[in-house]
């Protein structure tokens, strides 16, 4: 389905909208998850559509009095070739299957950086487990871009021509006039608010799974792997004190308690395992990113990088109490006990 008000939005925004979709199953399919998630968010009339563009990224914008969510080709492609290339590897989830049987680990660096071809684990139970994080990524993004509109965020960002939209991974303007820790507030904001959706949609897919473990690692290894793509490539904090995207370690040191929270607050026999369950897919995502030697990536998370992701944790924490009090944020952020900064 053609949406005209989206296309002119894309347009104006010096983008390219994907009309490749009705001639493409695949691309068909990916927007079929996203409206699937986006109707058990409550909003089946929200538009959500493919730009083609080959960078990772995605957007939530309004025009002509109407919300949309754009999501890339590029970004979609990354999340498809990763998402496969990640359970090619034997020594990724090597309880998942027969990992065995998978193939020699340059083949697992090439499905990372050689985004024309498109590994397949050959172990059935691992290409069922690649396919559930690919859908899981495409939909938590969505719930992170429709946290965007639920919370109000894209009023901070209307242009003159009535077209306002919030781009991820970036600090073009319009940003550019925001003050850095405002904005990176409001992207955690906008996390915490795509937890709890992102939550809801897990829960109509949890049943399909022959295990419910192996539902609960594809869904946080999901969440884990969108934030890796988003620029897990360096481990200097520092670097992104200007930007308006917190650290991708601040955006998981941040979200893994709301998520544990959320899964446990509506499936209460998970309570118990959920947070080991968490870690232990955050430590496979890890351990596959020095595998392949992303540029730039050290070989383990010091504790300095821990250290420095919770000051900018407690100083965004800060902020987002602020932001709520101003009636900026629906979400409540109590203020951070200095206590958190202690090990």
């Amino acid at each position: 389905m053609i949406d005209t008000d989206f296309n002119t939005a894309v347009l104006k925004a010096g983008g390219e909208f994907d009309a490749s979709t009705s001639q493409n199953p695949a691309q068909g399919e990916i927007l079929g998850y996203a409206r699937n998630a986006l109707t058990a968010m409550g909003q089946p009339n929200l538009y959500c559509g493919l730009i083609r563009n080959p960078q990772f990224n995605a957007r939530a914008f309004r025009f002509n009095h109407r919300d949309f969510i754009g999501l890339h080709s590029g970004a979609v492609r990354v999340l498809m070739c990763a998402s496969f290339a990640l359970l090619s590897h034997r020594k990724v989830f090597p309880d998942v299957g027969a990992a065995a049987d998978e193939p020699k680990d340059d083949n697992f660096e090439s499905g990372f950086r050689d985004l024309t071809v498109t590994f397949q684990p050959n172990c059935p139970q691992r290409q069922l487990f690649a396919r559930a994080v690919f859908q899981f990524a495409n939909t938590f993004i969505v719930c992170h871009e429709y946290g965007h509109h639920w919370a109000g965020h894209v009023d901070f960002v209307t242009r003159s021509d009535g077209l306002a939209q919030f781009y991820e991974a970036s600090c073009e303007a319009p940003y550019l006039e925001f003050n850095s820790t405002t904005m990176q507030a409001i992207e955690l904001d906008a996390d915490r608010a795509a937890v709890s959706m992102y939550v809801c949609s897990f829960l109509d897919l949890v049943e399909s799974f022959p295990r419910r473990l192996e539902a609960f690692r594809a869904w946080f290894t999901a969440m884990f792997l969108v934030y890796y793509l988003m620029g897990e490539t360096s481990d200097s904090i520092a670097t992104y004190s200007g930007n308006t995207h917190p650290h991708p370690s601040v955006r998981m040191m941040f979200v893994i308690p709301h998520a544990c929270h959320e899964i446990a607050q509506r499936l209460p026999p998970a309570a118990k395992n959920i947070e080991r369950v968490a870690m232990s897919s955050l430590f496979e995502i890890h351990n596959a990113w020095i595998a392949i030697q992303a540029p730039g990536y050290s070989k383990r998370l010091t504790e300095s990088v821990s250290q420095d992701s919770r000051v900018v944790l407690f100083k965004l924490h800060q902020e987002l109490a602020t932001l709520h009090e101003q009636g900026i944020s629906k979400c409540v952020y109590p203020a951070p006990d200095p206590a958190d900064l202690e090990d």
